[in-house]
């Protein structure tokens, strides 16, 4: 049976997988972890807030919508039904899927596995609306390579 109180779990691990460094695309000389494509877009257009649809399939601005991201944000949609059902959540109970990021710039970290990789101060919040209007909020706080 479909419940609504398992939307924010839902919203929560969707949020997590796509900041982890299961979120690539490509093969070869073409592979890149999307998170770190999305961060190096951001901060280049100096884009302090991004915005993704994930059932619309937008991504804004659109300086951040490169291809690599543009290509995760398609799998993503795909996968949604399936991360729902997987929680007990009928997929058309959720009638909007939005991830927000906002980047701080100016205090980057540094990650303790890989001294070289610089890891942005940012803000995730995922937001699930179902079909009554109530919004679910989750704010994963993993980035890939952590």
């Amino acid at each position: 049976m479909p419940k609504y109180k398992n939307i924010k779990s839902a919203a929560h691990n969707f949020g997590y997988s796509f900041l982890s460094d299961m979120n690539y695309v490509g093969t070869g000389s073409a592979f890149c972890y999307v998170p770190e494509a999305l961060y190096a877009a951001a901060k280049e257009a100096r884009a302090r807030l991004v915005r993704i649809d994930f059932l619309k399939r937008e991504v804004e601005p659109s300086s951040v919508a490169i291809p690599a991201v543009k290509e995760a944000v398609g799998h993503y949609a795909r996968w949604l039904p399936k991360l729902l059902e997987s929680q007990s959540v009928s997929p058309e109970m959720v009638r909007q899927a939005r991830l927000s990021l906002s980047f701080d710039f100016d205090h980057p970290r540094q990650s303790r596995y890989e001294p070289s990789k610089e890891l942005p101060a940012v803000t995730c919040t995922v937001t699930f609306i179902d079909d009554r209007g109530i919004a679910h909020e989750a704010v994963p706080d993993k980035w890939c390579f952590e």
